[in-house]
């Protein structure tokens, strides 16, 4: 019984691991998308302040 709880829990240990780095993984890509993000909001910022050719604003 003791050796079966350990491989049991051995295989739980590695699941955790497992899950750990796929949760990294997204968390690096959801901060690469805010940064993106950031970037293109402030060109497009930069693009209003240099007005349109003349809409009348």
């Amino acid at each position: 019984m003791p050796e079966r709880f350990r491989r049991g829990f051995a295989a739980f240990s590695g699941f955790l691991e497992k899950a750990r780095r796929r949760l990294q993984g997204a968390q690096d890509r959801v901060e690469s998308a805010e940064k993106r993000t950031g970037r293109i909001g402030r060109r497009l910022g930069s693009f209003r302040g240099t007005g349109d050719g003349g809409s009348g604003e």
